[in-house]
């Protein structure tokens, strides 16, 4: 049997059998520059490196931070709210940014939203305070009872604990009641008193049970129960009043700010045959004789 004889890379000689040779050589479908072409990469250009582009961010990124500073900068303006505090014994006038004037009674306060006012004229009111509205946009004055809603006039609001009435002097004024269930519209010279039970009552502001004319320093009361009217000579004056006994009285008559405190109580005291006294600085006890 004829072979052939091979040497190795190592210089070993190996001997085939017959044929063998020739079986031993895999046909390739593809030749070496065939799949040369089919690399990616098949330059020495290209074999340096690749290039990448990254895009960049920094422009969004300050984009997106510009914008969050103006919704927070936007946010701090909306919400930011003036307080004026009116103090027992004083009496206040403010201009609002639209040149709207309010005026507030002893012992008021008023929040409003300066930044925000020519979108929204939206007041909070404890206490008594006098508008005088210049024409515009709504301008709505919250209580903790109800709601005060104008174009353009004046008007008095008054809302001290259970107390709740609004006087109009010029224009129309809406009032509504907390619930927003029910309202009514005020023409000049007229009130409306929110009662126990929850209801709007109108009436004409000369058969009012009590006028506290502030802006004028001027107090008439007709027939108010003599605890409120101890009451409002306590706001006026900054002082403060004891009773003892308790006094199921009602009070007529008017009284002046600039007058004493002392006069006043003399003035209210003396119907009812009442007395009182000075027991120490701003503080005064009534009783009887």
């Amino acid at each position: 049997m004829a072979t052939k004889e091979h040497k190795g890379e190592q210089g070993f000689e190996k001997i085939l059998p017959g044929g063998m040779e020739e079986k031993m050589n895999i046909p390739w479908e593809r030749t070496k520059d065939m799949v040369w072409d089919d690399l990616p990469l098949k330059s020495e250009d290209s074999l340096q490196g690749s290039i990448f582009f990254r895009e960049n961010l920094w422009p969004k990124f300050a984009v997106a931070a510009s914008l969050v500073f103006l919704l927070g900068i936007t946010g701090a303006l909306r919400f930011y709210k003036q307080t004026v505090e009116c103090l027992p014994g004083e009496h206040l006038s403010l201009v609002l940014p639209d040149g709207s004037d309010v005026e507030l009674n002893a012992g008021s306060e008023l929040a409003y939203f300066p930044y925000w006012w020519r979108f929204s004229r939206h007041l909070e009111l404890d206490g008594e305070a006098f508008f005088n509205v210049r024409k515009g946009k709504k301008f709505e004055v919250v209580s903790e009872r109800g709601k005060t809603r104008v174009l353009g006039t004046s008007f008095n609001v008054l809302s001290r604990d259970d107390q709740y009435q609004v006087t109009c002097f010029s224009g129309n004024v809406k009032v509504v009641s907390k619930d927003n269930k029910k309202s009514v519209v005020l023409e000049p010279n007229q009130m409306v008193i929110l009662d126990e039970s929850g209801k709007l009552l109108i009436q004409s502001s000369e058969e009012s049970f009590s006028t506290f004319n502030f802006r004028e320093n001027s107090f008439i009361f007709t027939s108010v129960p003599l605890s409120e009217v101890l009451i409002e000579i306590e706001r006026q004056y900054n002082v403060s009043i004891d009773t003892p006994e308790i006094f199921d009285y009602s009070y007529t008559g008017n009284f002046e700010r600039f007058e004493s405190v002392e006069m006043v109580l003399s003035l209210v005291c003396k119907p009812f045959g009442l007395i009182f006294a000075e027991v120490s600085e701003n503080h005064y006890r009534i009783g009887k004789e």
